[in-house]
């Protein structure tokens, strides 16, 4: 058996004067769905990272994550 991705999130982040740092998830299930995410973020919400979730070719649990970074100038 080969390995497999048991959930797949999109984590937002928006900072708020009154809470601080929040964040945001969205499950997705496919390549669609998270093209689909990285265009329509929450309002004033940035990407700030992807993790999959699943199980190894050995059956090991694993979990792969993805950032974002930004840069201006």
């Amino acid at each position: 058996m080969g390995s497999h991705v048991d959930q797949a999130t999109f984590v937002y982040r928006r900072w708020d004067k009154s809470r601080g740092l929040q964040e945001t998830e969205r499950s997705f299930a496919s390549l669609d769905d998270l093209f689909d995410l990285c265009l329509t973020p929450p309002d004033d919400n940035m990407a700030d990272r992807i993790v999959l979730q699943g199980i190894a070719a050995d059956g090991t649990p694993r979990s792969v994550v993805l950032n974002f970074q930004s840069a201006s100038g």
